[in-house]
């Protein structure tokens, strides 16, 4: 079964960038949720439009209380 939903505004734009598409919006700063495992290895979580979204997910994310560490950073 297929599930659909309708993307806010900040996904379309996240999504968009991520697969390399002209959202119309070029100028708008990516911001992207990393994380480090316990072996140091890094990897993409997820992409956001805004900083406090993506603050928003790495603070959820590290209240989890796994050994990895997140962060966020512009892209």
């Amino acid at each position: 079964m297929i599930m659909l939903r309708r993307l806010r505004a900040a996904e379309v734009t996240a999504w968009g960038a991520w697969v390399g598409l002209d959202c119309g919006m070029a100028e708008e700063t990516i911001w992207v949720v990393w994380r480090q495992d316990d072996n140091g290895n890094r990897y993409e979580v997820a992409r956001h439009a805004s900083r406090a979204a993506a603050e928003e997910q790495a603070a959820e994310l590290e209240a989890r209380g796994h050994k990895q560490v997140y962060w966020v950073a512009k892209r």
